[in-house]
């Protein structure tokens, strides 16, 4: 059984309260690369951190707009 890792990825997602797969679908992001930043296997690339970071927080403040 593997554990969890907590890592820039995670901490990205819970924040946001984003799933692997509404990341895959939303960004167009492969499922099993979004699993394996998850779970650690590989580091998210930090441009592509950002980017999602931005789009996830313009949408949360967009909604809240609402």
């Amino acid at each position: 059984m593997r554990t969890l890792k907590k890592n820039k990825f995670t901490d990205l997602m819970t924040k946001y309260n984003v799933s692997e797969r509404e990341i895959s679908l939303r960004f167009g992001i492969k499922l099993r690369t979004v699993r394996s930043w998850k779970w650690g296997e590989r580091e998210i690339p930090q441009h592509i951190h950002d980017l999602l970071e931005n789009e996830l927080r313009r949408t949360q403040e967009d909604d809240k707009n609402l």
